[in-house]
């Protein structure tokens, strides 16, 4: 069930993925700081958006979104480094959905980008590394 049982090293395609998944809680963390520090400055336009129903809330609010993006993302980049395939299919799950809105907003660009990290997704979670 442990590491030992790994028949080979991790496939080039899992320490992509887990470099972009570094990339991205680097960047949710920036974010967080950001709302963070910036509190007060952003709190005015909150009632321009969506966001207007949660008045007082909005910023903490989005402070747990982030935080639980965050927490979410930072266990993944783990499980990728470590060989989890829940890690994987978790990974595979959100870059599906985010494929799917890709396709409705039509965006080549990220429906390039997206299926490209499906496809690495696929590999590693059929590589021996990824088996429990």
């Amino acid at each position: 069930m442990g590491r030992n049982n790994k028949t080979s090293g991790r496939p080039w395609q899992g320490t992509i993925l887990g470099v972009i998944s570094s990339v991205g809680v680097i960047t949710l963390v920036f974010i967080l700081g950001s709302l963070l520090f910036a509190r007060d400055m952003i709190s005015p336009y909150l009632v321009k958006t969506p966001f207007a129903l949660l008045l007082g809330a909005g910023t903490f609010v989005m402070f747990m979104i982030l935080l639980f993006g965050i927490i979410l993302s930072l266990s993944i980049t783990f499980g990728v480094f470590n060989g989890k395939t829940w890690a994987i299919i978790l990974s595979i799950l959100f870059t599906g959905m985010s494929m799917i809105e890709a396709l409705f907003v039509v965006s080549p660009i990220a429906i390039i980008a997206y299926g490209l990290l499906l496809y690495l997704e696929i590999v590693c979670v059929r590589h021996s590394f990824y088996y429990d």
